[in-house]
Parts: structure tokens; sequence; C-alpha cells
């Protein structure tokens, strides 16, 4: 659910963007590998200036989520998975927190508007 507050404002919120970041993180041999993904990219209407958006319900659906792997041969190889596997792989993954491996999200909202209030 999202609330909007733009009573004080003199401009109204053009677009409501929302994405789902999943951070990825390997460590190994003393050296640490990051990437970033958009996992899910939505936007949807604003208010009008000097008015307030009340529980506007955001719906993400995970299970039509797909996740591109195996993006060229050194990255690892497919061939080892059987077929369930590969399914698996292609969905969202878990958060994990461990030494070797961390996979976190992160749900980021922003507000376009036409200035600044």
């Amino acid at each position: 659910m999202i609330n909007i507050d733009n009573s004080e404002c003199k401009k109204k919120v053009k677009h409501v963007v929302m994405q789902l970041r999943q951070i990825v993180t390997l460590r190994a041999d003393h050296k640490q590998y990051n990437k970033s993904i958009v996992i899910i990219k939505q936007d949807f209407d604003g208010c009008k200036k000097k008015s307030t958006l009340k529980d506007q319900g955001v719906t993400i659906n995970f299970s039509e989520i797909k996740q591109e792997q195996f993006n060229n041969e050194r990255d690892a190889d497919e061939s080892s998975l059987d077929s369930d596997e590969k399914e698996l792989a292609e969905f969202i993954q878990p958060t994990t927190n461990g030494k070797l491996v961390d996979i976190q999200y992160e749900l980021e909202v922003v507000l376009e508007m036409d200035d600044i209030c």
C-alpha cells in the first residue's frame, strides 16, 4: 500500500515509479563481486496538487518474474543442471546472508514531479 501526502505542494505528482532490485554479492579468495539487477519496474499515476493518495494498492506477482541465467559460458556450466534445477533457477531467488553468497532485495519508490516542492 502506498500513501502520498501532496497536500502542501502546488505541483502534481506525475508518476510513482517502483523498482524491486536484487543485490548479489559473491566472495572468494579475498575478492568480491557485486551486481545489482532490477527485477521488476512498475509505474502508475500519482496525484494532483494539494491532494493526497490513500492506500494505493500495488501487487507484485513473484511467480511471473523470470531472471536471466547463464549469460555466457564462463558464468556457469548450464549442462550440469537437470531440467527441474534450470526451472527453479529462473525464478526469483530467496534472500541469503552468508559468508560467500549474499542476496538482498531493496524496494525503491520514487515520485516524479513537475517541479521541486
